[in-house]
């Protein structure tokens, strides 16, 4: 079938416009529901910390966990506001590594930056989404 090529949620978060992005949101959701879909796999809320990673594109937060918290909630706002379309908030904490990340990253210190990665979530926790996450398949340690 026809989709649309929505722009990466990263440029929406450059407007720094709460109401672009819930209309954007509330466009992504039209479409999925009239593809027969439920559940819409975003928006990335992840912090960005790795630029060569191949998933910066689509992470709304960039490198400002206080950006992705704002943005993330109106796209996330705009996405539920469609019949029963669920928005998925994703990759959980620091998961910004494809690349064997299920070994290689976590040998970084990241406890320490825990309470400054989850600021975006914690808000879409609070605030949007209650029911569903995708959560990482990375270790911390």
């Amino acid at each position: 079938g026809n989709s649309t090529q929505w722009p990466s949620t990263l440029n929406v978060a450059a407007t720094w416009d709460p109401a672009l992005a819930k209309e954007f949101g509330i466009a992504m959701g039209e479409e999925w529901w009239k593809k027969g879909t439920n559940v819409l796999e975003g928006p990335g809320i992840n912090v960005m910390r790795i630029p060569h990673n191949g998933r910066t594109f689509e992470y709304i937060s960039g490198e400002d966990p206080t950006l992705g918290a704002t943005m993330a909630g109106a796209v996330v706002r705009g996405i539920q506001s469609n019949r029963g379309v669920m928005a998925n908030a994703k990759h959980y904490i620091a998961c910004d590594e494809d690349t064997q990340r299920a070994t290689e990253w976590g040998s970084r210190e990241i406890r320490r930056e825990v309470h400054y990665l989850s600021t975006p979530f914690k808000r879409q926790l609070r605030n949007y989404i209650k029911d569903r996450h995708m959560y990482a398949s990375c270790v911390l340690m």
